[in-house]
């Protein structure tokens, strides 16, 4: 399916079923968007009417050009199991997105219930990541921590950043990109904090425009930790 048909679908079957959500193209999710974009990813399959559903979190102050799905999982899923795979046509369209709804409802919320807040998500990203190798966790979870002020938890995922990338046993490009950007950011934070908080809401708001989300981001304070928000 394209964007455009997953919006409609859910438009008419999910959307007024769940309050505090909107929808964009293949994405329902938790709006307004303040640093968190929290809710589900539709994903298409080579056959035109079958499909996933993902959970997902997605920090919009790192930079990115797409839907990230590394915090998260497809609802259904289990040990060794990739999920739900839902085929709908003109005759059970109803009942299959009934199915989409139910599941939601019965354990779609795993995961975003422990991102309510940007504290949340300082305190819950490195253990949901599904890759404890991977660089982004700790880059997400310092700019998160300086987003609410958490100076000590900020400087240990910094810290924890840079043992990751130089102890990885295979050296990838974009790991110079995630080293570059964080160390930018480090060092502001230490100039001046309010100059960190700066470049990360400028990411929030270059991500959530690739995303085409822009008409959802609340505005932000001026000069300000947004303390607790999400």
């Amino acid at each position: 399916m394209t964007g455009r048909e997953f919006q409609s679908l859910i438009r008419r079957h999910l959307l007024h079923r769940m309050p505090g959500y909107s929808v964009s193209r293949n994405l329902l999710f938790r709006a307004p968007l303040r640093y968190l974009l929290c809710g589900y990813c539709f994903e298409s399959s080579s056959d035109p009417r079958g499909f996933y559903v993902s959970e997902f979190v997605q920090p919009l102050f790192v930079p990115d050009e797409g839907v990230t799905l590394s915090l998260g999982r497809r609802l259904g899923s289990k040990a060794g199991m990739g999920g739900t795979y839902w085929q709908l046509d003109d005759t059970n369209e109803a009942d299959g997105m009934g199915q989409v709804l139910a599941h939601i409802r019965r354990d779609g919320t795993a995961i975003l219930r422990k991102f309510e807040t940007l504290e949340d998500f300082a305190k819950n990203a490195i253990t949901r990541h599904t890759n404890p190798y991977s660089p982004y966790p700790p880059e997400m979870v310092a700019y998160g921590a300086i987003l609410i002020g958490d100076t000590n938890r900020a400087c240990k995922m910094f810290n924890r950043l840079e043992d990751t990338l130089r102890t990885a046993k295979h050296h990838r490009d974009y790991h110079d990109e995630i080293l570059a950007r964080a160390r930018r950011v480090r060092s502001a934070f230490e100039r001046d904090p309010t100059e960190a908080i700066a470049i990360l809401n400028r990411w929030r708001d270059e991500t959530a425009a690739n995303l085409k989300l822009t008409k959802f981001l609340e505005s932000l304070p001026t000069a300000s930790s947004p303390k607790g928000q999400s």
